[in-house]
Order: C-alpha cells, then structure tokens, then sequence
C-alpha cells in the first residue's frame, strides 16, 4: 500500500515558550549590540569635542555626559539592555547639543575676556546685555544678539556721549520687540531643523545596524531578500531626504524587526521539528538521508532493507508532507502511526490535522494480481 499523508503539527506549549524566550533573549542582544555601538560614537564625538578644549566651558555637561555613559555601560553589564537603551538615547539627546552650547559658552567666555582689555566692546556687551538679559535660552540668544548688532551698527563707542548713546539706545528699545520676535521665531525653527536631522540620523544608524543583522541572519538560510529590499529602500528615501516622517520610518523598521522575529521563530521550531523527525524515524529502523533544503522546505528521505521508502517535507509554515511507498497490507498506516506516536511521546509534538490525499488499494501480497482500472477489460483478470 502507498500512501500520501500530510500532517501539520506544533510544538507544545513549552517549547513554544522555549522558542519565543530564545528569539527574546537574541533581541535582548541586538539591543545591547546596538547600545555599544551608540556608546562607542557618545564616546569618540566627547572625545573630540575635550580635543577643542570645549569641556573648559560646560565642565558640568561633560562630567554628567560621562557619568552617563559610565551608568549605561554598568547596566549592560547587569544584564539589562532595555534601561540602557534609554539612557544611550538620553545621552544622545544632550551630547547632540553639546558642541553647539559649548561653542557658544567658549565664544561667551572670549568676549567677557576681551572686555578687560578693549573697552568698545565692554561697552557693547553691556550694551547688548541691557537689551538682551531677560532672553535666558542660548539658540535664540544667539540669534537675537546677531539681530541686535546688525542694528547697532559700527557706530556704537564706548566713548560716545550721552545725547548719542540714548539715540542710540530709544532706536534699539523700538526696534527690540520686533528683532526678540524674530529671535525667537529663527531659534525655533533651528531647534525643529536639527531635531528632524538628529531624528534622521539616528535613524540610519539603526537601519545600517539592522541591515547588517538582517544580512547576517539572511546569510544562516533565513528568507529576507523582500526585508532587505524594502529597509534599502528607506534608508535611501532617508538619506535624499524624499521621506522625513519619522513615524513612518521608524514604523516600517519596526514591522521588518517583527517579521524577522517571526521568521527567526518559525525557522527555530522548523529546526526543533525536523530533529524530532530523524531521531523518530530512527527509532523505529529507518535509515535517514538528508536533511537537504528544496525549494523552501526540509526533505528528509528514508527508507528500509526491504525497500520501503519515506519522503517527508517540513515547510516553513509548519506544514509536514509525507510519502510513504513500497508497504505491504496495514503497513504503511503502522508505519506512520508509530512516527507519530514516538514524536508524542518524546517530545510532546502534537498531531494537530491529518488528511490523507491519496493511497492506493491494499496489496494482498507480492503475487497478487493488479487491479483493472475503469476503462480496461476486465475478462483479462479473471
């Protein structure tokens, strides 16, 4: 008797939560791979940045900069990469402003050490300072301060007399409100701008770290030509600036990282499934080739002394396909039958459906005779 059968079986509930705590700890360790990565940069951009001398002015941002670096690496060493995500992207968020403040704190510092020695511009500071004290962000001070020079002009002199200076000085006070609001107005679009660059760029580290990934993943068998097609994609549309919704970018880097863990935990009970198969088959005398890949599924080819033979395809989805030809009588069905139960028995794999597609009438024994089909004669087999 021949028979074609296909079963589609599952793990049990245990190995399925063995699967999913491997596939959790793999993404633990992305993320831990990733926070090193950041961490490596934190460190080489404030390394450059004490190069300029720029931590003589902000000593206290640089100090907390690191404290937070160290804290982020202690937490990777307790074993918690999730709480050092976060911190690494905190410490992202002020090390990205950093150079900026710190230049604008060193140019402060020069000009409060020029006015010792050139009174116009001892003058002019706290001139501008009059004007310009209530404005205690930096980004828009620094605008409105370029705003309130080009008005002053060349004309302003510490040794200008006091009819001048308080032309000077009514001419500034009229035009302040209208120059503070331009101010204000340049240093918030600047904050949008750079936010939206800082958003961009972190972006295309994460997607050049999971591209890497996926590439590496793609390279131990996994299916994600239409995963690294699409991440690609996003990462050009992100560097020409075509798609800047940062929403959208990360949404789309996260459903690819959702559908590699799904194929990574596929593929992991695929893997289970298949060396449940060969120690099953083995068990009960059958001589196992294989496994080879065909066609996007395992194939495992068996047979026994007396020729019996055992085809079985174990497909990404779960899905097993066997043949089994060559049996005597019942004994394909006790064959199947006794694959099925060792696999329950050992390990707890489940028979979830069977459909048999097709088999052929029993055979009652070498010599007999073959069946007549519908369209022949059947005198002949009489």
């Amino acid at each position: 008797m021949s028979e074609h059968s296909e079963y589609e079986y599952s793990l049990n509930a245990e190995r399925q939560r063995e699967a999913r705590r491997r596939v959790h700890l793999a993404n633990l360790e992305r993320i831990e791979n990733t926070t090193n990565q950041f961490l490596e940069g934190y460190e080489e951009k404030l390394e450059d940045l004490i190069s300029q001398g720029l931590h003589e002015f902000l000593p206290e941002e640089f100090e907390k900069v690191s404290s937070m670096i160290q804290r982020t690496r202690s937490l990777i060493n307790e074993n918690d990469p999730i709480s050092a995500r976060e911190e690494s992207r905190a410490i992202g968020e002020i090390l990205h402003s950093l150079p900026q403040r710190s230049r604008i704190a060193r140019r402060e510092n020069a000009e409060r050490e020029r006015e010792a020695h050139d009174e116009k511009i001892k003058a002019l500071n706290a001139f501008m300072e009059g004007h310009l004290s209530h404005v205690t962000d930096p980004v828009e001070k620094e605008f409105a301060w370029e705003l309130f020079k080009d008005a002053i002009g060349t004309e302003f002199s510490g040794e200008m007399d006091a009819r001048r200076l308080e032309a000077v000085d009514d001419r500034i006070r009229e035009a302040a409100p209208r120059m503070l609001a331009e101010a204000n107005q340049k240093a918030e679009s600047w904050k949008i701008e750079q936010a939206r660059k800082r958003s961009l760029e972190e972006f295309r580290k994460e997607a050049t770290i999971a591209l890497d990934q996926l590439k590496e993943a793609k390279g131990k068998g996994l299916d994600l030509e239409e995963e690294i097609r699409v991440l690609n994609s996003l990462m050009d549309a992100s560097a020409q600036e075509r798609e800047t919704d940062m929403e959208l970018l990360n949404g789309q880097l996260e459903k690819i990282r959702d559908r590699v863990r799904q194929k990574e935990e596929s593929e992991s009970n695929r893997r289970e499934l298949t060396r449940q198969l060969l120690e099953s088959l083995r068990k009960e005398g059958w001589t196992v080739g294989g496994p080879r890949l065909v066609d996007g599924s395992v194939v495992l080819h068996a047979q026994k002394p007396n020729r019996e033979t055992a085809e079985l395809k174990v497909s990404d989805g779960g899905t097993l396909l066997s043949k089994f030809e060559g049996f005597e009588g019942q004994n394909c069905l006790e064959s199947i039958d006794a694959v099925v139960k060792h696999l329950n028995e050992a390990y707890g794999t489940g028979l979830e459906k069977q459909k048999t597609t097709w088999s052929n009438p029993d055979r009652i024994g070498k010599e007999a005779k073959r069946m007549p089909r519908p369209d022949e004669d059947k005198s002949q087999f009489s």
